[in-house]
C-alpha cells in the first residue's frame, strides 16, 4: 500500500463521516430525507403528519 492509497482511503472515510454527520443534524433539525413530497411518501404520512 503506497501513500496515494491511503490518502484516498481517507479521503472517502472523511465524505462518509460528514455525509452521516449532516443526515445526523438534519434528523435533529426535523427535516425531510424524502424529497418533501409527503404525497406519495409512506414513511411521511406516517412520522411526520401523526399529530393531525
Amino acid at each position: 500500500m503506497n501513500y496515494w492509497d491511503i490518502i484516498l482511503i481517507l479521503a472517502i472515510v472523511l465524505a462518509v463521516a460528514l455525509a452521516v454527520i449532516k443526515i445526523i443534524k438534519n434528523k435533529k433539525a426535523g427535516k425531510s430525507s424524502c424529497g418533501c413530497d409527503c404525497s406519495n411518501c409512506a414513511g411521511c404520512q406516517m412520522h411526520c403528519h401523526n399529530d393531525k
